[in-house]
């Protein structure tokens, strides 16, 4: 019955903005079906992430004590993120009236999807080479594991915000955007002191430090700001 309200609502106001429409309900509404299915038949696993990413002293303990987790829950953590992060994304396309080759609609939000999902992976294979070939394997996977735990946390706290962009009346679409951006911005922000702690304690060089930070941080940002700023164009809506 409730899943029934919220669509009938969400026709109701579909063609109204370019924030709402048919095709990009399902993709709002998923991400939050998903958050109850894995609160709700992992116990408490949504808690455990919880104090994972704001303790680091908790963080590095459940590290070492967790088994690893099976390949429905990481795929059903891989898809929660992918889709999280795309929505964002393609909400602050229109908030901020940027759009990569004049790409709108369906086809944005899947090319969204698309660099969400490259860069995730990116980064992922990176920090594995980085660890074999520095020789600090248990230190650059205890921080994959801290990525991890931060994405999924951070798509979980964002999954009901982007539905609020599209169907919460009461706040503009935009304040909503701009909120969402900047929890994650700050969460991210908290993901980067939680790096450095670890090499800190981990005695790893601060010149390779700067060198990843550059390589994943820093570098990615700036290509992505480039790519922007000669591919964008202004299209009113």
């Amino acid at each position: 019955m409730i899943i029934l309200t919220i669509t009938e609502r969400a026709i109701e106001l579909a063609g109204r903005s370019p924030y709402r429409s048919d095709w990009l309900f399902g993709l709002l509404l998923l991400p939050i079906i998903l958050t109850a299915v894995i609160s709700a038949t992992s116990g408490n696993r949504t808690e455990t992430l919880t104090r994972t990413v704001l303790r680091q002293s908790y963080s590095s303990t459940i590290y070492r004590s967790l088994a690893t987790p099976s390949f429905t829950v990481t795929m059903t953590g891989w898809i929660l993120t992918t889709i999280s992060f795309a929505n964002i994304l393609y909400f602050s396309h229109i908030a901020f009236s940027f759009y990569p080759f004049c790409l709108t609609g369906p086809l944005l939000w899947l090319t969204d999807l698309a660099i969400v999902s490259v860069c995730i992976a990116a980064r992922y294979l990176i920090t594995v080479l980085t660890g074999q070939t520095s020789g600090q394997t248990d230190l650059f996977r205890e921080y994959l594991f801290n990525v991890s735990s931060f994405y999924r946390f951070t798509a979980i706290i964002i999954a009901p915000l982007n539905f609020m962009v599209s169907y919460l009346d009461v706040i503009p679409e935009r304040i909503t955007v701009i909120s969402t951006v900047s929890i994650v911005g700050i969460l991210l922000l908290m993901r980067e002191l939680r790096l450095i702690h670890l090499f800190i304690r981990g005695r790893f060089s601060i010149f390779y430090l700067i060198l990843y930070l550059c390589a994943l941080e820093i570098g990615p940002l700036l290509i992505f700001v480039k790519y922007l700023s000669g591919t964008v164009c202004k299209i009113a809506l």
